[in-house]
């Protein structure tokens, strides 16, 4: 039975369990709280995150330059050490943007988003293209 749609009767929040497999291969399950964005709302929210992006690695930029110019020393031209630490914080602040609980045992923060990054990045990952699959195809089967 199809259910009957209503306009402008939209959701705060979309819970959704996310899996994905740990790094030693083990079905892993998180429930998280999605925020709700219309789609409109979901391309505004994601061009923020890049130009936060920018501004963090133009940040990044400056500091690894100035540390290295007081150092004495010249910047090497990639730092894969910075490039993963970029990565890691983008996919971070990205879920806190997107989300605002989950069901692990312990708190919903920055701090602990930047552990499950680091430590689960292919739980992560699952948080993201959840998000990005919920705002702009919404939920598939039952």
């Amino acid at each position: 039975m199809s259910g009957k749609i209503k306009l402008g009767n939209r959701p705060k929040n979309i819970k959704a369990v996310v899996s994905f497999k740990s790094i030693e291969g083990e079905d892993c399950k998180i429930e998280v709280s999605y925020i709700y964005r219309t789609r409109k709302e979901f391309g505004r929210f994601i061009d923020e995150v890049v130009e936060q992006n920018q501004r963090r690695a133009e940040e990044t930029d400056k500091q690894r330059t100035k540390e290295a110019e007081e150092a004495g020393r010249t910047l090497p031209a990639f730092s894969s050490a910075t490039y993963q630490e970029s990565i890691a914080e983008s996919n971070a602040h990205l879920i806190m943007g997107a989300v605002d609980g989950w069901n692990l045992d312990v708190e919903f923060n920055l701090d602990n988003v930047r552990q499950l990054v680091d430590e689960f990045p292919a739980g992560a990952q699952a948080i993201i293209d959840g998000y990005r699959a919920a705002m702009t195809e919404g939920r598939l089967g039952n």
